[in-house]
């Protein structure tokens, strides 16, 4: 088990496999057990770091919580893992992956899984609401 140090002092904690450019999984609320064989076929040629959520299996739950803070906990996993890479979001975590571009972060959204999870949500684009 890996931590990484988000702002403001959350430990995020992350499995690391594979060799190669990185794929970070957002894995869903509960655990890391999702996509388990996908990212076993990546290993070969991609490093796929797995991780919990802040508040969620070994990761610890500094508050307050927020998308921001997400976006900050997806940061600190890229930066362990050399400072880019793609990410794969899957279920409700498409958009802290969408909210992640949006804000610059150094990643390219690989694959949001559940595509109408994120558009289910609704977003503001050029300040007016979007619903799903």
């Amino acid at each position: 088990m890996n931590k990484a140090a988000s702002t403001g002092g959350t430990a995020i904690a992350f499995d690391r496999a594979g060799e190669g450019r990185p794929v970070v999984f957002m894995s869903g609320s509960l655990d890391r057990a999702e996509n388990v064989r996908l990212a076993a076929l990546l290993t070969p040629r991609f490093t796929v770091p797995k991780y919990y959520r802040r508040g969620h299996g070994d990761s610890g739950d500094v508050q307050p919580r927020a998308i921001e803070r997400e976006v900050e906990d997806l940061k600190a996993v890229i930066d362990e893992a050399g400072g880019s890479a793609s990410v794969f979001g899957s279920s409700g975590n498409g958009i802290f992956a969408l909210e992640a571009a949006a804000c610059g972060l150094a990643a390219r959204i690989l694959k949001l899984a559940e595509a109408t999870r994120v558009l289910a949500a609704g977003y503001l684009v050029g300040g007016r609401r979007r619903d799903g």
